[in-house]
């Protein structure tokens, strides 16, 4: 084989490996951008999910307050006020709070 076609065919290696390099990129590039478009995902699930958690954990501790405050009023036998009289105190009067 004569140096002009060693020179060829040593171009053609070259070129295919160029392409070959970059087909891998191009491969690579996308499998990265679709990790990235998949985490970005799952933290904006995440997030949703933390939320939601934060909820039910106040919603929980309000329930449990609540039974709670059942519980002790029933233990104290406390019964439900339905008949509310207010009374007037005047300004001297010991009961009246002042600021």
């Amino acid at each position: 084989m004569s140096k002009e076609g060693k020179t060829k065919t040593l171009h053609l290696v070259l070129c295919a490996c160029v392409i070959a390099l970059f087909a891998l990129y191009l491969f690579f590039a996308n499998s990265i951008a679709g990790d990235r478009f998949t985490l970005d995902e799952t933290e904006t699930e995440l997030v949703e999910l933390q939320n939601r958690n934060t909820e039910l954990t106040l919603l929980a501790r309000d329930e449990q307050s609540l039974d709670i405050l059942q519980t002790r009023s029933q233990d104290l036998a406390l019964e439900e006020v339905t008949n509310i009289i207010y009374i007037e105190a005047r300004a001297e009067s010991p009961l009246v709070l002042r600021n």
